[in-house]
């Protein structure tokens, strides 16, 4: 009975050795309040966090943070960010965006994009990554009546 278990367990980590690596989505896709916060308390009172976006529901502009790994979507080759804001006010929204690659450990580089919408509209900011960070951030300045909806990585 001894012998067979051995054998057994030998026959599974053999399977296991044929693998080809790791394996990566092609995707890491999440509403916002998956990878998002506010970038300070003094504006986490402003904040609506509900299950399909963070709104500002306040009267001035407040910021988010969002940080996504990208490794999770492929360690050898660059994607791109997107995020999805919409304007919920009554009147049209400036909304601006800063992508920063890059942690504590490494230069971080910043790519701010803006984005106008009309009311009861919406729209999507998207970046190309550059493969030598593992980590995605943005810092989002949100106008009163504007929502984060989702952030993803391709």
């Amino acid at each position: 009975m001894t012998r067979i278990l051995i054998v057994f367990f030998a026959a599974i980590a053999a399977l296991c050795s044929l693998r080809a690596g790791p394996a990566h989505a092609e995707e890491v896709f999440g509403n916002a309040v998956n990878y998002c916060q506010g970038s300070l308390p003094s504006f986490e009172g402003a904040l609506r966090k509900r299950p399909l976006a963070i709104a500002n529901q306040g009267t001035t502009t407040a910021f988010i943070s969002c940080s996504v790994r990208a490794a999770q979507v492929s360690d050898s080759k660059p994607g791109h960010l997107y995020v999805y804001l919409s304007n919920h006010s009554e009147t049209k929204k400036d909304m601006s965006c800063t992508m920063i690659q890059g942690n504590v450990d490494t230069a971080s580089a910043y790519f701010p994009k803006n984005l106008s919408a009309v009311p009861n509209t919406g729209g999507e900011i998207g970046w190309a990554l550059d493969a030598a960070y593992d980590l995605v951030n943005l810092n989002c300045a949100l106008p009163p009546g504007v929502e984060i909806d989702y952030v993803y990585l391709t």
